[in-house]
């Protein structure tokens, strides 16, 4: 299943990442980009699963970061 990470600000979409060939590949990344969004952003985490992360910023903004299928734009 071709998956990729979409980015939402405030419940819009902004981004999406890479498309790659499997969930496992898609979570690396997520992972990834918790690591790097925590380390240089004063974001805080206000949600997380396996599929997803959400990210308070102090200018008040919320960010997602979630996993979707490819073509549909469907959260697995």
């Amino acid at each position: 299943m071709t998956v990729c990470i979409q980015e939402l600000k405030n419940g819009k979409v902004v981004g999406e990442w890479m498309a790659v060939s499997s969930v496992c590949a898609a979570r690396n990344q997520l992972y990834a980009i918790k690591n790097t969004k925590t380390a240089t952003s004063p974001g805080v985490i206000i949600e997380e699963s396996r599929n997803f992360i959400a990210l308070h910023y102090s200018d008040g903004s919320i960010r997602k970061y979630q996993i979707v299928k490819y073509f549909t734009k469907e959260p697995i």
